[in-house]
């Protein structure tokens, strides 16, 4: 009887389980996407062997879900023909499991078990919970469906580009950090926009937030997308995040459900591409904190961060007067996301003009061009590095080399710029008499 229920409860979970993480006919939108189970009605008890179909009597095949490769390669010059590779697919069976749903195996419909072996195969998986809360996909499968996905965005002339949203696309900042002599500040901006026919700043009181969009970001998005598919991750929680995509993007055109937030992430504090379907080699960044992806550092695109509200400049120790104070704003055209924009463009066109896109880095096309903006600049530190600290390794000489300049702390004739803390240092008194630029970091 024990094994009886056991078999009835395997045959119904398996038949639950409709998942597509990859189809050959790619969805309208083009992306990976997955499916709930549907629901059934009145229990029967499985007889023999049938086919999973939907209420429709849709039988998908199986190829839409590829397999780890479990079997020996192909002999090279070996063309298969359809049918063998349809019984190929057919035939392959697990485990390794690609992955779970609801603790059952997308490919199989098997419940996970629990033994120590399969709990060694789930240290290997990753989260890819901003597409589904209980999706757990092997390590060795994620790297499949990067592949295939690079290689459908190339046959699109596509690369992906991930946006950060705070401090680049937008500025927010909590009801109980708005002063009483902000508020009339905030009533004139919204009254001109409502004049002006437009909107870009929001009160947000179900989720007690004051919002501010980023001029040129709707003509960012607009154009962006036609070059790349696009993707949102931010270190904020996933309610806010979606908030703030429905102001950015109210109808779903440019992100779709490509949205993480620090819930789908592997960390709090860090950001990371094995989160999302796509590989390195042809991922672009637009993040004002490259620090916070560790691993992809050379991916980011780094944007001056957007101070629209008081409380951005307190969050990060800066004094001044933001733009709200100033009662002023970013020109759309000459603006931070304009420049940005024309290098995306110049990054996009250089890489399609490779004969073979797929063996291009966008990485290496970046690090040529950031390596372009000092070039032939020699820059002089002043009292700038702790004493204890080897110069070399302090982010900003890191930076300045990155940007193609040559770090010293010595001055000479040869220097261009002389980077100190303090204006009255000997060097930066020299620097001025020599003609040199002094400026402060």
């Amino acid at each position: 009887g024990v094994e009886v229920e056991k078999e009835d409860r395997d045959s119904v979970a398996r038949e639950r389980v409709v998942v597509s993480l990859v189809d050959d006919e790619p969805s309208p939108s083009g992306r990976i996407t997955t499916t709930e189970p549907q629901k059934r009605g009145p229990f029967k008890r499985p007889g023999r062997k049938r086919a999973r179909t939907d209420k429709q009597g849709f039988r998908p095949p199986s190829s839409t879900i590829p397999s780890l490769p479990t079997e020996e390669p192909r002999k090279a010059n070996v063309a298969p023909s359809s049918q063998q590779l349809y019984a190929k697919v057919v035939n392959e069976t697990c485990p390794p499991h690609p992955g779970f749903l609801r603790g059952l195996c997308i490919r199989c419909g098997q419940l996970a078990p629990q033994s120590l072996e399969t709990k060694k195969e789930g240290e290997q998986s990753i989260s890819l919970r901003y597409l589904h809360s209980d999706l757990e996909i092997n390590k060795e499968y994620v790297r499949e469906l990067k592949d295939r996905e690079a290689l459908r965005l190339i046959g699109q002339k596509k690369l992906s580009l991930v946006f950060d949203l705070d401090h680049t696309l937008l500025n927010s900042s909590q009801l109980k950090d708005i002063t009483e002599a902000e508020m009339p500040l905030l009533e004139n901006v919204v009254k001109q926009e409502a004049e002006a026919g437009k909107a870009s700043l929001f009160l947000l009181n179900h989720i007690h937030m004051w919002t501010k969009l980023r001029p040129y970001y709707s003509k960012l998005l607009e154009d962006a997308s036609q070059l790349f598919d696009m993707h949102v991750y931010t270190m904020g929680e996933r309610g806010y995040a979606l908030e703030m995509v429905k102001l950015l993007d109210p109808t779903g055109t440019f992100f779709g459900d490509h949205i993480v937030s620090k819930n789908d992430s592997i960390s709090n504090s860090v950001k990371d591409l094995d989160v999302l379907i796509g590989s390195e080699k042809s991922v672009l960044i637009l993040d004002d904190s490259p620090k916070v992806w560790h691993k992809h550092r050379a991916n980011v695109l780094e944007v001056e961060r957007y101070h629209f509200f008081p409380s951005s400049l307190r969050h990060f120790g800066i004094s001044g007067k933001c733009l709200l104070e100033r009662e002023n704003d970013e020109k759309a055209e000459q603006g931070p996301l304009c420049s940005v924009w024309k290098m995306l463009k110049e990054i996009h066109e250089e890489y399609f003009s490779h004969p073979n896109p797929e063996q291009n880095d966008v990485r290496e096309i970046l690090k040529a061009k950031k390596r372009k903006v000092l070039v032939n600049c020699k820059v002089c530190f002043s009292r700038v590095f702790p004493k204890d600290q080897v110069p070399e390794q302090h982010p900003l000489w890191q930076l300045a080399e990155d940007f193609g300049a040559t770090c010293t702390e010595t001055l000479d004739e040869a220097v261009t710029h002389v980077v100190t803390t303090s204006l009255g240092t000997q060097k930066a008194i020299e620097g001025r008499k020599m003609g040199k630029y002094v400026v402060r970091p």
